[in-house]
């Protein structure tokens, strides 16, 4: 499943919308196939925040470098 067809998913659950909807609506065991792609889709998301997280630290540092360079 796409990140956006879980994200429909779980607002379908959500909103009551019922299963008309949702992109796991032929789907037998669509409850257990939407935990795990929830689960998944956070670890991603996760696993993205904490890149960029450390990238910007990095840039964060060579910033602080070169303003104490320019003292």
């Amino acid at each position: 499943m796409t990140d956006d067809e879980i994200i429909k998913a779980l607002e379908c659950c959500d909103t009551r919308e019922w299963c008309i909807h949702c992109p796991l609506k032929d789907n037998d065991r669509c409850r257990d196939v939407l935990s795990t792609q929830s689960v998944e889709l956070i670890n991603r998301q996760k696993a993205e925040i904490e890149r960029l997280q450390k990238g910007l630290s990095e840039k964060q540092e060579i910033i602080k470098r070169l303003c104490e360079d320019g003292d």
